[in-house]
Order: structure tokens, then C-alpha cells, then sequence
């Protein structure tokens, strides 16, 4: 009787420690799907962020694409440009042609760099660059040879 008392009690405290074991087992678990919960929860934010900055640059890259666009529309479209010049001196539009002598004439130029050289006989030459387009576009293009040249006999 006593060995079955004996068994009886050695059941017991391997039921127990069973159950101590199952309830250490469950607490862990809980703890690891708490880590997970709140691992999916950084996952779930860093993704949300990680969208929130691709929608920003996808916003930001259609808006250039639109600006380039108005930009490469505007950069074909001939600009009215306004020449003054002194009724004396012979006007040239380097890689377009002579514009002559004039006090005020005008020409329809696509945009881009450009520069008016300006011939009076017994003056010196003179070189107007000028820009059309891209905001840098002149009111008028003055050319005209002021500058005396004085000759000497040798």
C-alpha cells in the first residue's frame, strides 16, 4: 500500500510539474506572439512609410515630367525679339544672317544663344550675346559701334 501511496504521490508531482512545464510553455508563447504582433505592427508602419515616400517621389517625378514637357514645348516656339541700332552700323545675326542697317527692326527667334555682331567703317566692331528663353530672354538687343577707331599713318 505504501509503494502505491508512493506511486500515487510521484503521479502527482509529475502531473504538476507537467502543468508547470505546459503553463511555462503557454506563457513563452504568449510572449512570442506578442513579439510577433508587435513585429508585424513595425513591419506593417516601416511599409506604410516606405509608400508614403514612393507616392511622394512618384508625385514629385510626374510633376517634373510635366514641367519638362511645358519646357520642351516652349523651348520650339520662336520668340519676338526686338533690335535697336543707330542707322549706321551693319547688324549680323551669327548663324542666321545679316539684319542690315536699321533703328529698329524685329525677328521671331526659337530659343537658345545667340550673338549679333555688329561693322561700322572707322569703329570698332562690337559682339551682343544674348539668351532667348528659359526667363533670360532681353527686352531689346542694342548693337551698334560707338567706338572710334583712330588710324595712324605709318
Amino acid at each position: 500500500m505504501e509503494q502505491l501511496r508512493q506511486r500515487e504521490e510521484t503521479m502527482r508531482e509529475r502531473e504538476r510539474e507537467l502543468v508547470d512545464k505546459e503553463k511555462q510553455a503557454a506563457a513563452r508563447m504568449q510572449e512570442v506572439a506578442v513579439q510577433l504582433k508587435r513585429k508585424e505592427a513595425e513591419a506593417i508602419a516601416e511599409r506604410e512609410r516606405y509608400e508614403k515616400q514612393l507616392a511622394e517621389r512618384e508625385s514629385k517625378a510626374e510633376d517634373e515630367k510635366a514641367e519638362l514637357q511645358a519646357l520642351l514645348e516652349n523651348s520650339q516656339m520662336p520668340v519676338r525679339i526686338v533690335f535697336l541700332s543707330d542707322t549706321f552700323t551693319e547688324v549680323t545675326l551669327l548663324r542666321i544672317g545679316t539684319l542690315g542697317v536699321f533703328s529698329e527692326t524685329t525677328m521671331d527667334l526659337k530659343p537658345g544663344n545667340y550673338v549679333a555682331v555688329g561693322r561700322r567703317p572707322g569703329y570698332r566692331d562690337v559682339r551682343e550675346e544674348f539668351t532667348v528663353g528659359f526667363g533670360q530672354t532681353p527686352d531689346v538687343v542694342l548693337v551698334q559701334c560707338d567706338e572710334r577707331v583712330v588710324t595712324t599713318n605709318r
